[in-house]
């Protein structure tokens, strides 16, 4: 069975549908489906990560999560950077600047 990813692509579709639903004002909610229409999936995704950063706890459709399990792509850089010296790991500087002479 191959995989086409169209389930994917529903679940981000309803994601941003409800994230606009909540984030906009009343009287702008009639341009959500042209937008919706027109839209490509990293802008949708930018809707539910802009959903997520202003109300983390609202943001749970069809597939309740625990506190722990989100995805670490939407977390916020910090949250990633925490992660990441809290487990000793660390970029280190480059030593090869080029010499001018």
């Amino acid at each position: 069975m191959v995989y086409t990813g169209e389930g994917r692509k529903d679940h981000v579709d309803i994601g941003c549908k409800e994230s606009l639903l909540q984030l906009m004002r009343p009287h702008m909610k009639h341009a959500i489906d042209p937008w919706m229409a027109n839209a490509s999936e990293m802008e949708k995704r930018g809707i539910l990560r802009l959903m997520r950063m202003a109300h983390p706890d609202m943001l749970n459709i069809d597939k309740p999560r625990k506190p722990g399990h989100a995805p670490t792509c939407s977390l916020p850089k910090s949250s990633s950077q925490t992660m990441l010296s809290s487990a000793g790991l660390s970029m280190m500087k480059s030593h090869s600047s080029p010499a001018l002479r």
